[in-house]
């Protein structure tokens, strides 16, 4: 299969790095850790929220460039995304996205949706009176964001409606343990809210939430943060799937194309005639014969 990453190398237009420089009292070893910590934070950023494909080249030099700095604190960020697991090394030179798998998103999404069926228990019983306005007033301003079509701010007031009844499970281990998978969950979110529809879908199950929390059932407020996670679960899922069916089909047409160029170009590169029973296959599959005589 072709790589996309060889075809689309990352431009500095795919990457919001803006450094407008440092104060001069500033030492070279601060300095490049400025620099490297702005190219981490802006690559980081442009790939969780999708602005950055998957196997989209990342070039140390025109990175770098943009910065301007030298390639060493860029080539530390990378290799920080790269223990992360948001990028990783090309054959050749150079660092790539990382793609989404289904087996990843079943092993991060399964786990998140224990820790979550947890939390929300524990929760439950220990939720004050302004957490629970808290919640509501998340819920308010995801409709606002509904209405205004600003997936990116209603994907952070997603994340801060999880995170707020993380905080009220008052279970500091379980916490961290939530906050780990929050990069990882963080992209997935961008892949479910790219469909408007899921954004209704999940103020309504928010919404449902929040009640069952109100009235003390633990119970049912973790039958409706599992059945939440299943139905983002099975989305990505289904996501993924049709973008590598999508992907191979680019990939024969271009075969396809390639086999109908090399062709062409051979007939009229020698000036010759088509040979009676030769068969030009066209990029749409149809097989054509080519006739005998001069052009």
């Amino acid at each position: 299969m072709t790589s996309s990453a060889e075809m689309h190398p990352v431009r500095l237009s795919n990457i919001p790095v803006k450094v407008k420089g440092v104060e001069s009292r500033k030492s070279d070893n601060q300095q490049d850790g400025f620099l490297r910590d702005e190219a981490y934070t802006s690559i980081k950023s442009a790939i969780i929220t999708g602005q950055l494909k998957p196997n989209q080249r990342l070039i140390e030099e025109t990175i770098a460039s943009g910065l301007g700095t030298s390639r060493t604190p860029v080539r530390e960020a990378l290799h920080k995304l790269e223990k992360e697991g948001l990028v990783f090394q090309l054959p050749t030179m150079g660092f790539a996205v990382k793609g989404v798998t289904e087996e990843e998103v079943e092993q991060v999404l399964d786990l998140q949706r224990i820790l979550e069926g947890y939390a929300i228990r524990l929760a439950t019983s220990r939720i004050r009176e302004d957490e629970i306005r808290s919640l509501n007033g998340l819920i308010c301003r995801q409709e606002d964001c509904l209405l205004d079509g600003d997936v990116k701010r209603f994907m952070r007031l997603d994340s801060e409606f999880h995170e707020t009844i993380h905080r009220a499970a008052k279970h500091a281990q379980l916490y961290h343990l939530l906050q780990s998978l929050g990069d990882c969950v963080d992209r997935y979110r961008m892949i479910v809210f790219r469909s408007h529809a899921n954004l209704h879908l999940s103020i309504l199950d928010h919404k449902e939430i929040v009640s069952t929390m109100k009235a003390k059932n633990a119970q049912k407020s973790e039958e409706l943060i599992a059945k939440h996670m299943v139905r983002a679960n099975n989305f990505i899922r289904k996501r993924i799937r049709w973008a590598r069916a999508w992907d191979d089909g680019v990939d024969k047409e271009r075969g396809r194309m390639k086999v109908a160029t090399r062709i062409y170009r051979g007939y009229w590169l020698k000036g010759s005639s088509f040979q009676k029973g030769v068969t030009i296959r066209s990029h749409t599959g149809n097989d054509s014969r080519g006739r005998g005589g001069r052009r």
